[in-house]
């Protein structure tokens, strides 16, 4: 069966020192031909791993002047300084504390007033560009913000939000209600990338991460979809292992 390259480490803090490191390891390695390009994810799961390449940055010069990003997605009708939003989010953890250059980090419009030519756009500019993409799962197994019966060869787009992912998602809308829709890399889109590394921590996690792991893909399971990639890792803790 097919079957990601699992990776087990006692404590969080260890698997975000270990894919900090690879992410500057290939900043570094590019910084003098083309330039890295990372798609980057948002949530509780991978800010240490911020944290740590902020750290990079500021003790060990890491430069991001070459460095372009891609977000996987962006909810639907909220502007950029609001605080619940992807941009507000990635700026507030990562991009007011590098040298990385504002026209080089993209992240969709959900404001856009042409939803699908926004949409074909970001597929052109990124298209086969991205090193490196990280990655988290959702609690029924969606990766970015495509739920469950995604198209294994879906593209960029408006997708409807399952109830799960936005009961899930409620807390970080403090007093307001979640969107019902969002913007999102599509599984195709996001499988161009060379390499994909997937976080999941926490005992919460534990149950979606057994259930995949049982499968061949599906896409039922939409994380199980990345399972064909060539260059596919999962970074779990103990606690997300712990039914394995």
């Amino acid at each position: 069966m097919l079957r990601p390259k699992i990776r087990i480490v006692s404590q969080q803090a260890a698997a975000n020192r270990a894919i900090a490191l690879e992410i500057a390891t290939l900043i570094r390695n590019k910084h003098f031909s083309t330039g890295a390009t990372l798609g980057l994810a948002t949530g509780h799961t991978p800010i240490q791993m911020y944290r740590e390449l902020v750290r990079m940055h500021q003790q060990e010069k890491l430069d991001w002047s070459r460095v372009t990003t891609f977000n996987l997605d962006e909810y639907v009708g909220i502007t950029p300084e609001n605080t619940s939003s992807f941009r507000h989010w990635m700026q507030y953890h990562l991009f007011e504390h590098i040298n990385i250059l504002p026209q080089n980090t993209h992240i969709l419009d959900g404001l856009s007033q042409n939803i699908k030519l926004t949409c074909e756009n970001y597929e052109r500019t990124l298209a086969g560009k991205i090193d490196l993409q990280i990655l988290g799962v959702g609690m029924n197994g969606h990766v970015a913000f495509n739920e469950p019966g995604s198209c294994p060869k879906s593209r960029t787009r408006k997708v409807l939000l399952s109830k799960t992912t936005r009961s899930v998602n409620q807390s970080d809308f403090h007093n307001s209600n979640i969107p019902t829709h969002a913007l999102t890399m599509g599984i195709g889109t996001i499988k161009e990338a060379k390499r994909l590394r997937i976080l999941a921590f926490g005992k919460h996690k534990a149950a979606i991460i057994a259930r995949a792991m049982q499968h061949d893909p599906t896409s039922e399971i939409p994380i199980t979809l990345l399972w064909t990639h060539p260059n596919v890792e999962i970074w779990l803790d103990k606690p997300s292992a712990s039914l394995l």
